[in-house]
């Protein structure tokens, strides 16, 4: 009896850690004033039409995302002002045919709410797809790579 009782705290203390390190590891809004003037003035010369720039903090890493040629465009910068990946809006019929044909396989009639192409620090692609709360992500051919639930 007493194992089954402490089993059970185990699990609960488990999922309850569990949820602390998803909360935890959540962005949070800041202020632009926040944000490291060495950053500031980078994402400034590389985006220097951007009027509104949105910015969040996630452990080490300053995101901002802005709308550059009206897309929508989120970039991750590390803290000592590397970039370490671009995220720009991309239209569905801009994405490989395996990418898309993925899509309307699995997903008949829904339409995905984000469609971004993404480039890391090396300049590699993939693209990703927000569809009922979940990102799928793709390489740069389309080939299905993984999904990851959204929270925000």
């Amino acid at each position: 009896m007493c194992t089954i009782v402490t089993k059970k705290i185990m699990k609960l203390l488990l999922s309850f850690l569990m949820c602390l390190f998803v909360l935890s590891s959540r962005s949070q809004a800041i202020n632009e004033s926040e944000v490291p003037l060495n950053i500031r003035q980078l994402n400034k010369k590389k985006y220097p039409t951007v009027k509104d720039s949105k910015w969040n903090k996630k452990g080490e890493v300053f995101e901002v995302r802005q709308s550059v040629n009206k897309k929508q465009c989120l970039v991750c910068y590390s803290k000592e002002a590397h970039i370490i990946s671009t995220e720009n809006e991309v239209k569905i019929v801009e994405v490989p045919k395996p990418m898309s044909d993925f899509i309307v396989t699995n997903f008949k009639g829904q339409t995905p709410t984000n469609v971004c192409k993404i480039t890391d620090e090396k300049g590699s692609h993939s693209f990703a797809a927000e569809i009922n709360h979940m990102r799928y992500i793709f390489d740069d051919k389309g080939g299905f790579l993984k999904q990851e639930m959204l929270y925000d």
